[in-house]
């Protein structure tokens, strides 16, 4: 589950000190987290979005009655292609701890967003959205923290391959304020920095009814390139610029169950990074740097009585030694 040794894409350029700069020794870490939190923001709309089109391509439950496009009989299927545009909004929260002693630190990240999109047919769906989060990390190995605030926006698409199949792919761009602080004997130091970010996510969703159990699967990749600017904190101590890539592969399924109004959901998510830097220690022992995690999933999609559906989820992160993540958020939907 660990890396022996540093992979041909690891950086050395992370090393965490007593006097190092938080972000400048743990960014690979934060990056995880940050990769985390974009895909919660997207990924219980693009469920949403999965279901309305096996809807429209009579991929659904065996005792399936409406509701859960816009409220409507089943029998009425024209009228989902007719309620072409939907706006939703997610908030969503979650934490990430290493508790190795030489790079110990606890992020918390608290994010909302809102989004539209534009179904041009039961096979291509087309949107955007905007999301801002506030990260603050506690960082015991240095004394110090970090308070990030970051906007992203970017475009999705989904595109129905059969009745069963279909792809989501996403684009952004994240731009950050992070403040940081670091305590050196009994002054603690301050600096400030800018960050960006871009990223991308593409995946293979599939969906399978057997009477009202979903079985659904997802083999996807997602990329993120994050660039902190140079500083110079309080003390008058330069901090290089820093450049981190985290690229991933993800292998997960879901189970479900519809009724009416609810349809609760478990699953799990194994993750390898392909791509990834190493952070580092001056002295022994070395932090694990873990190349791969499972995420347990659980969930449930809620179809109101008239275009309005939402849901909540959590997750849980686990397998990455010396290290744990969780998640939750909620959404809601109107289609019109």
């Amino acid at each position: 589950m660990s890396s022996a040794s540093a992979s041909p894409q690891a950086s050395t350029g992370f090393v965490a000190t007593a006097t190092s700069g938080t972000t400048n020794a743990i960014a690979p870490e934060l990056q995880l987290q940050e990769q985390r939190f974009r895909q919660m923001i997207l990924d219980a709309h693009l469920l949403t979005l999965m279901l309305l089109q096996n809807i429209a391509t009579g991929n659904h439950p065996t005792d399936y009655s409406g509701g859960f496009e816009t409220g409507i009989a089943a029998g009425e299927q024209s009228a989902v292609l007719g309620d072409n545009m939907s706006v939703w909004s997610s908030i969503n929260y979650s934490e990430a701890e290493s508790d190795f002693a030489a790079t110990a630190f606890k992020s918390e990240t608290t994010g909302g967003s809102v989004g539209i999109d534009y179904m041009l047919s039961k096979f291509v769906t087309l949107g955007a959205y905007v999301s801002y989060s506030d990260t603050d990390t506690n960082s015991t190995f240095n004394g110090g923290s970090s308070d990030t605030q970051t906007f992203s926006f970017g475009p999705y698409a989904t595109f129905v391959v059969d009745d069963m199949f279909n792809v989501d792919a996403s684009i952004g761009y994240s731009t950050s304020d992070i403040d940081n602080t670091r305590t050196v004997g009994a002054v603690v130091a301050t600096g400030s920095q800018n960050g960006d970010t871009v990223f991308m996510s593409i995946g293979l969703n599939g969906m399978k009814w057997y009477d009202n159990i979903g079985v659904s699967g997802r083999l996807g990749w997602s990329y993120s390139d994050t660039d902190n600017d140079a500083y110079t904190d309080s003390l008058a101590t330069a901090f290089a610029a820093t450049d981190s890539q985290l690229g991933q592969i993800q292998l997960g399924g879901q189970v479900s169950y519809y009724t009416e109004n609810f349809m609760p959901y478990i699953g799990a998510t194994y993750v390898y990074d392909v791509i990834s830097d190493d952070v580092t220690t001056v002295a022994p022992p070395q932090p694990d740097n873990d190349d791969d995690e499972v995420r347990l999933e659980g969930g449930l999609s809620i179809f109101g009585t008239g275009a309005f559906s939402g849901g909540l989820s959590a997750n849980y992160t686990v397998l990455r030694e010396d290290y744990e993540a969780w998640g939750v958020g909620g959404n809601v939907s109107l289609r019109f």
